[in-house]
């Protein structure tokens, strides 16, 4: 080989060499290049550039450590898609079982997914569009849900669809895109049609109770332990004349009448001690101001062990009432006989003792012997006879007592003296003494007193003791009080005897009118003591076992402020003379002279008229001549003609400020013990005394004539 080949080959084998030198540099570049993206794309670190030297490069090893990773890399792809497919099988799962129809739409309404439910429900395929496969249309409905949700892109319900005669809840909830457009609208249906019609049957029902509720005869109620009324039905607003508004503002304690108001709360506390339902008597007060007489039962409703209303259902028996009383009525006709007997034998008692003691104060008189003491007999005859006709008023329904203060030993110790006169029977009695005043009619207390005594002394035929006495009974002391009596202050009379007591089965009944053990009794004395008792405020009560005697006590309301009114009272007794000109209407001949000849001694001119139309024509003349009349004495009730309760009506007319004095012998009428609502100033009540009327008449004219 000549020196110009071996030059040419040594050139290309250098060129050679330089050509493989820069494959393998760039061959090396392109590794160290690659094998650090792969091992960053791995999550490896980096090889540094001393790593990536030829001579490290295959200690290294980084397409080993590479192709490990990548082994590990797909087990874990492998391992992640397997719990991948598991939970897409539960989720598919999930997504058949549940009883809801769930539908997946494109934006343009067709069905791209459903689950099983909704094949059960529609029978439906993907591609086909909803309202095809759900709502058998060739459009969509209307009220679709699709439709909504698509456009106002939110979720939208429809609460009450009807398909195939079956009723759906319908949820559609829009899937949006990146782009904010709306991509899928997922659909639920929920099938709610037994449920709807089964409130539809438990409304059907309601209706039903509720028409029975509202159209009962019987009144029904429900309230709040603390009162407040839930409700009420139809009848309880017609018979009490209320109506829904206004008992929202009332309560429990509004409409029941404040006498019967004790017993429906301790009714409410029975019941929350445990029992299951409590009978009850009652009444409740009508918006006319009437009261209602109810018959019912009161039960509770517990939730949770604790009170959460009471209910009250409610009979009306006030007709049954009144009927009632009707039968009452004709059973005490019955007795018609035996009373007036009775009656008849007191009363021509009572007779005798003052036309004796009238005809022998005429004998004394002629003989020129003093009559003093036979007039007053005769009088004490009188008022005799005057409380025995106190007695029957009060016993009579709607009887009024006509009410003074008063103290009550003086009445009671007269009273007890003269039941008990001429019997064997001795008595103590005992009262307190800073006894309170009262506000009674004197003649009735007087009355009850005697017949309660006599009582006892019947009950004692062989002689004994009778035990009276009298104490106050304050606030403190409530608990001793019957329960139809509500707080105050009240005075006690207890009278108590020795005798055989009375039997258990008796018990109950000794204030019925006309019960009686006693042979040849007509049962009115304790009937007109419960009567007075009752009619002033009052209670009374007894207690007795057989063979230890019986206690009655009577609980009057005291009236403390009144005591300087009757110390006033009683030093007005005697004749308290006057003057001025009086004008006296009555329809009795006899009580017209005697008043105007007891006005003329007291120092008074006394002009008489027989009527009311008569007592007015003279007040007006009497004005007209400028010489009115300085008070009017007006008998309340006139045969044929008009009575004191028109006339003062007519005169106050004529005359506003005129003192009218009202005076009747039926003390039962209200005018009498409500006297000022009707325009009188005063009242005495006949049979009066002559003091009493000077009194009145003096007191109210205070002196000074017109």
């Amino acid at each position: 080989m000549n020196e110009t080949e071996k030059t040419s080959s040594a050139e290309e084998i250098l060129a050679e060499n330089k050509r493989l030198k820069e494959r393998n540099e760039a061959l090396c570049g392109y590794l160290k290049k690659s094998t650090n993206r792969m091992l960053k794309a791995i999550g490896t670190a980096p090889l540094a550039d001393e790593e990536l030297e030829p001579e490290s490069l295959l200690e290294t090893d980084p397409i080993g450590v590479i192709a490990g990773s990548f082994e590990q890399i797909v087990e874990n792809l492998h391992q992640t898609n397997t719990r991948l497919g598991l939970a897409l099988d539960e989720q598919k799962a999930v997504f058949d079982s549940t009883g809801v129809a769930i539908v997946v739409t494109d934006s343009s309404m067709r069905i791209i997914s459903h689950n099983s439910t909704a094949e059960e429900f529609f029978g439906l395929k993907n591609g086909m569009r909803c309202y095809e496969g759900i709502c058998a249309q060739d459009g969509p409905p209307e009220r679709c849900s699709f439709y909504r949700a698509f456009e106002e892109k939110r979720q939208v319900f429809n609460n009450e669809f009807c398909i195939n005669n079956r009723i759906f809840k319908i949820i559609a909830t829009p899937i949006m895109g990146d782009s904010g457009r709306v991509e899928h609208i997922v659909l639920t249906y929920s099938d709610i049609t037994d449920k709807i019609r089964s409130m539809e049957s438990l409304e059907a029902s309601e209706r039903r109770f509720r028409d029975l509720f509202e159209n009962a005869n019987d009144l029904i109620q429900a309230v709040t332990p603390e009162g407040e009324i839930l409700y009420v039905n139809n009848q309880w607003l017609r018979t009490l004349g209320y109506s829904e508004d206004e008992i929202r503002k009332m309560s429990l304690i509004d409409f029941i009448s404040p006498p019967a108001r004790r017993d429906y709360i301790r009714a409410m506390e029975k019941l929350r001690q445990g029992a299951e339902f409590v009978r009850i008597e009652t009444s409740f007060v009508k918006k006319s101001g009437g009261t209602v007489d109810l018959d019912g039962n009161i039960t509770m409703a517990i939730s949770s062990s604790q009170p959460t209303y009471f209910r009250g259902i409610f009979r009306d028996v006030t007709s049954q009432k009144v009927l009632e009383a009707e039968f009452n009525k004709a059973q005490r006709l019955e007795s018609v006989g035996l009373l007036a007997g009775g009656i008849a034998h007191d009363f021509n008692n009572l007779l005798t003792g003052i036309l004796g003691n009238i005809s022998l104060a005429r004998l004394y008189e002629k003989e020129g012997l003093p009559i003093e003491s036979k007039l007053t007999e005769a009088e004490r005859a009188a008022v005799r006879a005057q409380g025995l006709t106190q007695q029957l008023l009060a016993f009579s329904r709607g009887g009024s007592p006509v009410k003074r203060p008063m103290k009550l030993e003086p009445v009671v110790r007269e009273a007890v003296a003269f039941a008990s006169s001429g019997s064997n029977c001795s008595y103590i009695v005992d009262m307190a003494p800073d006894l309170w005043t009262i506000t009674a009619d004197s003649g009735q207390i007087d009355q009850i007193i005697q017949n309660i005594v006599l009582n006892a002394v019947q009950a004692m035929p062989n002689g004994g003791k009778i035990y009276v006495s009298g104490k106050n009974i304050g606030l403190e002391e409530a608990d001793v009080l019957p329960p139809t009596l509500g707080a105050g202050s009240y005075i006690e009379i207890s009278i108590a005897d020795e005798g055989a007591g009375i039997s258990p089965e008796n018990i109950d009944r000794v204030f019925d009118p006309y019960f009686t053990t006693k042979t040849g009794g007509i049962g009115l004395g304790l009937s007109t003591v419960y009567s007075v008792a009752k009619g002033h405020g009052g209670a009374v009560k007894v207690e007795s076992s057989l063979g230890h005697g019986a206690v009655f006590r009577i609980f009057l309301p005291a009236d403390p402020g009144k005591a300087q009114e009757v110390e006033q009272m009683a030093s007005a007794r005697e004749y308290q003379r006057g003057q001025g000109n009086i004008l006296v209407m009555d329809d009795d001949e006899i009580v017209l002279s005697l008043v105007a000849d007891l006005l003329g001694h007291l120092g008074y001119t006394a002009s008489q008229a027989k009527n009311g139309e008569e007592a007015i024509e003279m007040y007006t003349a009497a004005m007209r001549r400028g010489k009115p009349f300085d008070a009017v004495i007006l008998d309340l009730t006139i045969r044929g003609g008009m009575g004191g309760k028109e006339a003062v009506r007519e005169i106050r007319k004529i005359d506003p400020g005129v003192k009218a004095i009202v005076s009747s012998g039926y003390s039962q009428d209200p005018v009498m013990a409500s006297f000022a609502e009707h325009g009188f100033s005063a009242v005495v009540a006949k049979p009066y005394r002559g003091e009493m009327l000077a009194s009145t008449l003096k007191s109210l004219l205070n002196g000074v004539a017109k």
